[in-house]
């Protein structure tokens, strides 16, 4: 009975493994460094302002030690970009955290050019800064999408940090993860008319 007892809980933990497993896939985070933590711009394309670029990493961070900070001072943008694989018709989840610093600035945010953010001038007066979260959901319409930041701030800065792109779990994800707890259960009712017959 202790060998059944062993083999029904080995069942029972592949399955286990299985489940978590599929989960996590399906919330992958696509960004490279998305916290910038490497102190550089590792995975990251830069395109500093034609004029006046201020574009460096930070140690104002929303979390961990780092954080982008933008601060061209003119009115081109500072910008910096990634782009990862994606399958066309699947919906994604964006998010990052900003803080905007002064009353003098604009900050945009594309995906896969398709603008979803543009402020401008939406900075909090002088010694009320704080990050805020920002989050999207949009579908991909190519085999890769490129993600863009954006933004000028004279004289101060805004600070980008903490972004996430994530699959959506969309209807074939959820079909998959419903065939897998009937599978599941099916093998476990399976398994256990197996043992008793055993025993």
């Amino acid at each position: 009975m202790g060998l059944v007892n062993r083999s029904y809980l080995k069942l029972l933990c592949a399955i286990a493994i299985a489940v978590v497993a599929t989960g996590r896939l399906a919330s992958a985070n696509l960004i490279v460094n998305r916290g910038f933590e490497t102190g550089d711009f590792t995975g990251w394309t830069t395109s500093p302002a034609a004029s006046g670029s201020n574009l460096f990493v930070a140690p104002n961070p929303h979390s961990g030690t780092y954080a982008v900070s933008f601060g061209a001072l003119s009115t081109d943008l500072d910008a910096i970009s990634q782009t990862f694989a994606t399958t066309p018709g699947n919906r994604y989840n964006l998010s990052f955290w900003l803080e905007l610093e002064n009353q003098n600035n604009e900050f945009q945010v594309t995906f896969g050019g398709v603008t979803l953010l543009d402020l401008i001038d939406k900075g909090p007066p002088l010694g009320r800064e704080h990050y805020r979260q920002f989050a999207f959901s949009r579908l991909a319409k190519g085999s890769s999408t490129t993600l863009e930041f954006a933004g000028r701030n004279a004289p101060n800065f805004s600070y980008l940090d903490d972004v996430s792109v994530t699959p959506s779990v969309s209807v074939t994800d959820s079909g998959s993860i419903a065939m897998l707890f009937g599978v599941s259960a099916a093998a476990l009712l399976f398994a256990r008319m197996h043992f008793r017959q055993i025993a």
